[in-house]
């Protein structure tokens, strides 16, 4: 089992799938490409609405 060390503070509104495991998320996403997105500013920059980079959490 992966588990994902978190800061709650550095978490958005936007997709969190994509904040957790990064770009990757997205790949099998239903939503890709479309307006249902919630990630298309982490998307576009790679980093999220508080400008921390993606993925936020470290694997143990």
């Amino acid at each position: 089992m992966k588990v994902l060390n978190i800061k709650q503070g550095n978490l958005t509104d936007e997709c969190w799938t994509v904040q957790f495991y990064g770009l990757q998320a997205c790949e099998k996403c239903p939503a890709k490409g479309t307006s249902q997105c919630g990630g298309r500013g982490i998307v576009l920059s790679g980093k999220n609405k508080k400008g921390h980079k993606v993925p936020l959490g470290g694997a143990e």
